[in-house]
């Protein structure tokens, strides 16, 4: 009998030279494809690091409300090569399920558990994300302004979209402080787009891998930002619209303020009229909503003296918004500049937080706008399996919603990639056996009977690969009772007698 060790392997090979195949035959472009950035999508941040303070893994999100998950975050050597920052909770991890006694370098980790997401969830993205304020603030995109250092840049992304099945990468640059750096960026963007465009075009991929940005909602540091460049390589813009006031201010205020803004001078209005105003495409720009709240103790309201931040949930001065409201503190919403917080009058003590009633009207100004739609920072502040702010924004009619996540197969060009491959596909194809089926037959063999394989979605697809191609892999899984009768029919109609004959 087979092992599913050897059933992997021979997953790899003839997923390979199906593969091959494939690419000489690529579908074209769809006008879903076209339309991508016409549409709302939801997005939200994972970090590495929520696994452990706040306690929040990969199997807590739900994914429902979601479009697209991006795993922040990854960091950049001096020469451009990007790297994960923590192998643990990255690749090694056990979850769940995950086998303590398998031979080799398995892959674990958080990296895992979202692959499995993708599979469970045809239409749902993964990303990398690359950078944010630290990496950033320690001078680790210094690089942008090297040509050789974005080659490697853009080398190192390819390889690890490809070794690890993401749908591409976000870069999360806080900020390009000069005009050169700010144009190093926006080449550095553009070698990216082309290059996820040549990888999708030799995969036979229809569409195209996502390339985002974490771009900022302040003036000063969107000033050196060449929009309209940076607009043509990107799927959507993220904006930060958050963080508006916090412990570097001596006075409190909206941490995410949709209007006003006279204080603090931003306002994410008056950004996303920067941005529009000069080049970016409306359908592209996603906007921030925090899932936390920052707080002002010893204030007298907004726009007033504080004195200490408070202790937070897993940072001082942090609130997850799973413990907002705090207790005891009134809520205010104010409708004006849509903003709202929590004010506690006996402790005399602010939090800046955005209520479900004001992402609701967030959520109607992004229709209003024509806006992409929606990018919440970060999950680990939510309660598990429950998302009370996107499910007040989300949408069910979402065009990105309906397009399939990237599945990249093993290639003969390289080592890493295949040996990651031949880490994790048996494990895939153990736990999701009928979400790993569809995502064969749909993105490997590219079979063009859809209308068939939702009619028949268990039945035909192990027909297709048992009967037709003759994969012994499926045979593990067998049939369920009374459904020889559904395969015959399925196969009747699609290839006649001599189709129904492999089944006698």
């Amino acid at each position: 009998m087979m092992t599913f060790g050897q059933l992997g392997v021979k997953l790899l090979v003839v997923a390979s030279l199906l593969f091959t195949v494939a690419r000489a035959s690529a579908i074209p472009k769809s006008d879903i494809v076209d339309k991508r950035a016409e549409a709302k999508v939801q997005t939200a941040y994972f970090t590495n690091w929520g696994i452990y303070g706040a306690n929040f893994q990969p199997t807590d999100i739900n994914v429902k409300p979601l479009t697209h998950i991006l795993y922040a975050f990854a960091d950049v050597r001096d020469d451009g090569t990007i790297f994960l920052t923590d192998s643990y909770a990255d690749e090694q991890k056990h979850f769940t399920g995950d086998s303590w006694d398998e031979a080799g370098n398995n892959l674990y980790g958080c990296l895992k558990q979202l692959y499995l997401l993708k599979l469970a969830n045809r239409n749902l993205k993964v990303t990398l994300s690359i950078g944010g304020w630290t990496y950033s603030q320690s001078g680790h995109f210094n690089f942008v302004t090297d040509a050789a250092k974005r080659t490697t840049f853009v080398n190192s992304a390819v390889q690890i979209v490809k070794d690890y099945g993401f749908d591409g990468i976000d870069i999360d640059y806080e900020y390009p402080a000069n005009a050169e750096q700010g144009q190093g960026f926006a080449d550095l963007l553009t070698s990216v787009r082309s290059a996820f465009d040549e990888l999708a075009a030799s995969n036979g991929d229809s569409v195209p891998y996502q390339l985002t940005a974490a771009v900022p909602a302040g003036s000063a540091n969107y000033a050196f930002l060449n929009v309209p460049q940076m607009d043509r390589a990107l799927t959507h813009w993220n904006l930060m619209a958050y963080d508006y006031a916090g412990s570097w201010l001596d006075f409190a205020d909206h941490q995410a303020n949709l209007y006003g803004g006279e204080r603090t001078n931003v306002s994410t209005d008056k950004a996303v009229t920067f941005y529009l105003e000069n080049g970016a495409t409306a359908s592209k720009i996603t906007m921030g909503i925090p899932l936390y709240g920052r707080a002002f103790e010893n204030t007298d309201g907004i726009g007033q003296s504080y004195n200490g931040i408070g202790p937070g949930t897993t940072e001082a001065g942090i609130y997850s918004y799973k413990a907002l409201p705090l207790a005891g503190a009134q809520v205010i919403n104010d409708m004006t500049v849509v903003a709202s917080y929590s004010y506690d009058l006996s402790k005399r003590e602010l939090v800046s937080y955005d209520t479900p009633e004001i992402a609701t009207t967030k959520a109607q100004y992004v229709l209003s706008k024509g806006l992409g739609g929606q990018m919440f920072w970060d999950v680990s502040h939510t309660k598990r399996y429950r998302f009370s702010l996107m499910d007040k924004t989300g949408s069910s009619d979402s065009l990105v919603s309906t397009t399939a996540n990237v599945f990249v197969s093993p290639t003969a060009s390289g080592i890493t990639s295949a040996a990651t491959w031949a880490r994790i596909l048996p494990d895939l194809a153990e736990e999701y056996p009928l979400g790993f089926q569809r995502l064969y037959i749909r993105e490997v063999l590219k079979f063009p009977t859809p209308d068939l394989a939702e009619e028949y979605p268990l039945g035909f697809q192990r027909l297709y690969i048992r009967e037709v191609l003759k994969f012994p892999i499926m045979d593990i899984f067998g049939l369920r009772s009374g459904g020889r009768k559904a395969i015959r029919r399925a196969a009747l109609l699609t290839s006649g007698p001599t189709m129904v004959l492999a089944l006698n």
